[in-house]
């Protein structure tokens, strides 16, 4: 069975320094609204926004959505950049709200916890107008973004609803992500693309997902309605039913 924390030895950079390398070698080139791999770098190294200087705190079980949202919301304000999350596990009771240009970068999914409270009853992170944006089934208002070296820990015992990360957008990564115990699904990913906008030649991805394990969840693992044209590796999917779909 595949080890998908091949990488905790190493820093999320490295990981992703690897992951870059990858693809470079491939030849693999993102969606028009997504950095090439070759830029990623570049985004790394740019503005950073570590959720403790918001206030967040990686020990104790105090609220920390408000504190990791604003994070979010000063780094896509100013253009996009990093939101570093520290090691530690951090409590939510509500939904991180993933924005545009901007990469939500722990230190690893063996190291960094994003853990829901009991009795949340929410998805742990949707993108930005999610709901919306999935019943009107349009060109996404969320892209271009990251999820990185976090594990997301449901806490299924103590909830009667919610899912793990929904994903309606496209230029986007998760690599290095543990989605598990989860009430409902733990991974919910759909992208509606919009045809006018003309496409530029060679392979175009909209997403990728790489080393991502999702586990006791609930519903399905990952239910899969776009985007269609992405790049997955190093998937592992275990342990998953659908009684809560």
């Amino acid at each position: 069975m595949k080890n998908s924390h091949a990488f905790i030895g190493q820093s999320s950079q490295q990981f992703i320094d690897r992951s870059i390398a990858y693809e470079m070698s491939k030849g693999i080139h993102t969606n028009r609204v997504g950095p090439e791999p070759k830029e990623l770098a570049d985004w790394m190294s740019g503005s950073r926004y570590n959720v403790k200087a918001f206030s967040a705190q990686g020990v104790g079980t105090r609220n920390n959505s408000s504190n990791i949202n604003d994070a979010i919301g000063e780094a896509n304000a100013n253009g996009g950049g990093i939101v570093e999350v520290p090691p530690g596990t951090y409590y939510i009771e509500s939904s991180l709200i993933q924005r545009s240009k901007v990469y939500l970068l722990g230190s690893g999914s063996g190291n960094t916890k994003i853990y829901l409270a009991n009795g949340a009853n929410c998805d742990m992170l949707q993108t930005y107008n999610y709901t919306a944006d999935l019943a009107a089934m349009t060109k996404s208002s969320v892209f271009n973004f990251g999820i990185l070296g976090i594990t997301f820990d449901g806490n299924y015992a103590n909830q009667t609803a919610g899912k793990g990360l929904t994903l309606y957008g496209s230029g986007y990564r998760l690599e290095d992500v543990h989605i598990t115990k989860v009430w409902s699904h733990g991974l919910w990913t759909n992208y509606n693309p919009d045809a006018a906008v003309a496409m530029p030649t060679g392979a175009i991805l909209e997403a990728r997902y790489c080393d991502v394990e999702i586990s006791f969840c609930h519903g399905n693992g990952w239910l899969f309605k776009g985007p269609t044209d992405s790049i997955a590796r190093g998937i592992m999917i275990h342990e998953c039913g659908n009684e809560n779909g």
